[in-house]
């Protein structure tokens, strides 16, 4: 039987991504999100690009907060959790070159960002070179270290070791000063099942 339902998003296309639940027994969500309205606002742009759109429900399902994530390019991500400070951290991709984003490494950058437990920015970063960039999934390993892992066509910037063509690449970023990159590796192959 179905105990309860919930449905987001506003009149253009919302697509769930991922959702997990939160130290609170709430929910926070990722989505596509292709336009303001409805429960949707704060989108950056049109022209059929997206943006991440982050939701925070808590255990009944009511929306705390909502947060759009880009700026006038696409972005997409695939993972969000929640750090043991309350934080929540997402990875994805991004081919902006303003809004939230602060940065561009080159044509399609893997980027993380961190949320304060409101929905507030704290922190953005960009990561990759020239080429294609793509972080799919997001680990713990502690606190204050992460990795994600992704695609690379990239040979420069902050790639330490890569092939070419299209690499599978391990990232290990730390919250320590301001989530520097602790290392990156590329490997040669094609991830589409990490």
């Amino acid at each position: 039987n179905v105990l309860d339902d919930y449905c987001l998003g506003g009149p253009e296309d919302d697509l769930c991504l991922f959702a997990t639940l939160t130290s609170d027994g709430g929910i926070i969500s990722i989505h596509r999100t292709l336009g303001n309205g409805g429960d949707v606002s704060g989108f950056h742009t049109g022209g059929g690009f997206s943006d991440i759109w982050v939701v925070r429900q808590d255990l009944n399902g009511s929306i705390l907060w909502q947060k759009c994530v880009g700026g006038n390019g696409d972005e997409t991500s695939l993972k969000i959790f929640e750090s043991a400070n309350g934080n929540f951290i997402l990875a994805g991709t991004t081919t902006s070159l303003d809004g939230d984003i602060n940065m561009s490494m080159g044509n399609q950058d893997a980027f993380v960002v961190i949320l304060g437990s409101s929905g507030n920015i704290i922190y953005t970063n960009n990561f990759g070179g020239s080429g294609g960039d793509v972080a799919y999934d997001l680990l713990v390993k502690n606190d204050h270290e992460y990795y994600f892992v992704g695609n690379t066509s990239s040979t420069n910037g902050d790639l330490t070791s890569a092939t070419g063509s299209n690499d599978v690449w391990l990232v290990k970023f730390s919250d320590g000063q301001n989530y520097n990159l602790v290392t990156g590796k590329a490997y040669l192959d094609l991830n589409s099942n990490l």
